[in-house]
C-alpha cells in the first residue's frame, strides 16, 4: 500500500505542476470576469458529467472484488455507458437552445457551450470507468499515466487555442474535448482485444443500483461546490466569480496533493480489510497519519497562495488568496468522510450517503445567499466551510450505526489548532514582509515548523515516527552501500 501511495502521489505532485501551468494561460488571456464566464461553462458539463455517468463507475469499483468476471462487469459497464452518454448527447443537443439561453443568458456562443459540455461529459464517463479499473486492479502506474497525459494534453492544446489561436473561451472549452477525445481512444484501442458490448444484466442491475443512490449526492456536490459561482454571479458580478474561482481553483490544489492519491489507494483498501479481525485498528492507525499530513498539506496551501498567485496570475487575481485556506480546509473535512462513511458503503446504504450530500448542498446554499450580500467571496469560501463541516458530522454520526471504527470526531481539531496558529502568526507577519523572497523564506519556515511542532507535543502518531526513523536508516545504509558502488566504478577505494 505504501508504495503504491507514493505512485499516486508523484503523480499528484505532476498534476499540481500541470495545473500551475494552466494558471498563467487562464489569468493572461482572461479577464476576471472572463475566467468566471469560462467557469460557468465547467460547471455546466460538471452537472452534465454526473448525469451521464449515473455513478456507474462507482458501482463497479463497489463490486469488482465480489464478481466472479470482473472483466465482463467492465465491459458490461462501458457498454452502457456509451449507448446512455450518446442518447444523452442527442437530448441536450435538442434542447440546446433553450438551455442555452437558461444557463449563459444572451452568448452567442451558448449552444457550443451546450453540446461541446455534453461531448466530454460522456468522454469524462468512460474514462472514468477504465480508470476504476485500474484502481481495482492496483494498477498505480497506469492509473496514473492516463490522468497526466489527459492533463497534459489539455494543458498545450489550451496554450495553443486561447494564446496562438486567439480562440477565447470556444477554444478552451474545445482544448478540453480533443484532449479528452485523444485519452479514450487510446484506451479503447489498448483495449480492442478485451472489450466486447455486452449487458451483463444482473450486474448492471448492481452497479446502477448502487450508482443511481450515488447520484442525488452528485447532484447535491456539484450545487455544493459550483452552485454558489451563480449566486455570485447574481449577487456581486462575474469579477468576483473569477477572483474567487481562482481562489478555490488554489485550494482545490489539495485534491491532486493529497486527496486524490489518498483515495486512489485507500477505496479498495478499506474494502478488503473491514472484516478483518484487525480491521477497526488499521484504519485508526491511518486515520491518525491521515489527519496529521493532511493539515500540513492545508497549512502549505495557505501559507504559500500569495505567492504562488503572484507569480502565475496579475494583478486583478491577487486578493483571491484569503479565501484559499477556507477552501482547503473545507476539501479536507469533506474527505475524512473515506472514514466516516465507510458504514454507509459496506451496508449498501448510498442514497443516505446522497441525502447527506444533498443536505450539505441546501445547508450550503442557505448560507451563500445569507453571507455573499455581506462578505462576497469571503462570504461564500465561509458558507462552503460550513457545509462541509455539518456533512462530515452527519456522515461521522451515520456511518457508526453501520460500521463502528472507534475513532473520534473531534480528534482532527488539534492538529487544526496547531496549524490556525501558526497561520496567524503567518498573517500578522505578512503585513512587515518586504518581498516575495522573504515572504517565501518565512513560509517555508513556518510550514515546516509544523512537523517539529507537531512531534514536540506529540501529536505525530508514535508509530510514524518509529516507521519514519527505520526507513531513513535504510535510506541512508543504501546511500552508502550505493557511494562504495559508484567509488568502485570510478576505480577509487572506498576506503
Amino acid at each position: 500500500m505504501f508504495k503504491k501511495s507514493l505512485v499516486y502521489l508523484g503523480s499528484s505532485l505532476l498534476v499540481q505542476i500541470l495545473n500551475l501551468f494552466l494558471i498563467p494561460i487562464y489569468t493572461r488571456n482572461f479577464t476576471p470576469g472572463q475566467f468566471g464566464e469560462f467557469t460557468l461553462v465547467t460547471s455546466f458539463q460538471s452537472i452534465c458529467t454526473a448525469l451521464t455517468g449515473l455513478g456507474i463507475f462507482s458501482g463497479y469499483s463497489r463490486f469488482y472484488y465480489e464478481s466472479a468476471e470482473p472483466q465482463r462487469l467492465k465491459n458490461t459497464a462501458l457498454t452502457f455507458g456509451i449507448f446512455w452518454g450518446v442518447l444523452n448527447i442527442l437530448i441536450i443537443l435538442a434542447a440546446a437552445g433553450p438551455l442555452s439561453a437558461r444557463v449563459f443568458g444572451s452568448n452567442p456562443h451558448g449552444p457550443e457551450f451546450i453540446g461541446l459540455s455534453a461531448v466530454n461529459a460522456l468522454l469524462a464517463s468512460l474514462i472514468s470507468i477504465y480508470s476504476a479499473d485500474m484502481t481495482m486492479r492496483y494498477q498505480a502506474w497506469r492509473s496514473s499515466l492516463v490522468t497526466l497525459a489527459n492533463l497534459l494534453l489539455a494543458v498545450v492544446l489550451t496554450f495553443c487555442f486561447l494564446t496562438l489561436l486567439h480562440g477565447g473561451i470556444p477554444g478552451a472549452v474545445r482544448a478540453q474535448t480533443v484532449a479528452s477525445g485523444t485519452v479514450l481512444g487510446a484506451l479503447l484501442l489498448g483495449d480492442i482485444k478485451h472489450f466486447r458490448p455486452v449487458l451483463d444484466r444482473p450486474g448492471l442491475a448492481r452497479m446502477l443500483a448502487y450508482g443511481l443512490g450515488l447520484l442525488p449526492g452528485q447532484i447535491g456536490g456539484w450545487a455544493l461546490t459550483l452552485l454558489d459561482r451563480y449566486l455570485m454571479k447574481d449577487l456581486v458580478n462575474l469579477s468576483a466569480v473569477g477572483v474567487y474561482s481562482m481562489g478555490y481553483k488554489i485550494g482545490m490544489l489539495i485534491q491532486p496533493l493529497l486527496l486524490n492519491p489518498f483515495k486512489n489507494i485507500f477505496t479498495p483498501y478499506k474494502f478488503a480489510i473491514y472484516r478483518e479481525a484487525d480491521g477497526r485498528q488499521r484504519l485508526r492507525r491511518i486515520y491518525a497519519y491521515y489527519n496529521f499530513t493532511g493539515w500540513w498539506v492545508v497549512l502549505g496551501l495557505a501559507l504559500f497562495a500569495d505567492p504562488a498567485l503572484r507569480i502565475l496570475t496579475t494583478r486583478a487575481y491577487l486578493a483571491a488568496f484569503t479565501v484559499v485556506p477556507l477552501i482547503a480546509t473545507g476539501y479536507f473535512l469533506w474527505s475524512l468522510a473515506e472514514f466516516y462513511s465507510l458504514g454507509l458503503h459496506v451496508a449498501n446504504r448510498t442514497m443516505l450517503d446522497s441525502l447527506i450530500v444533498i443536505g450539505g448542498a441546501l445547508l450550503n446554499i442557505g448560507l451563500n445567499l445569507l453571507f455573499i450580500p455581506r462578505w462576497g467571496m469571503h462570504g461564500a469560501a465561509a458558507a462552503a466551510l460550513g457545509a462541509y463541516l455539518g456533512m462530515s458530522g452527519t456522515y461521522f454520526w451515520a456511518g457508526q450505526r453501520y460500521y463502528r471504527i472507534g475513532i473520534r470526531f473531534w480528534e482532527p481539531a488539534k492538529y487544526c489548532a496547531l496549524a490556525t496558529v501558526i497561520y496567524l502568526g503567518y498573517r500578522y507577519a505578512k503585513m512587515s514582509c518586504g518581498g516575495l523572497g522573504p515572504e517565501l523564506l518565512w513560509g517555508a519556515g513556518l510550514w515546516l515548523s509544523y512537523g517539529w511542532a507537531g512531534y514536540w507535543l506529540g501529536l505525530v502518531p508514535a508509530e510514524a515516527t518509529r516507521v519514519l526513523r527505520e526507513q531513513l536508516w535504510r535510506g541512508r545504509r543504501h546511500c552508502g552501500q550505493m557511494g562504495h558502488k559508484v567509488l568502485g566504478w570510478l576505480g577509487v577505494s572506498g576506503k
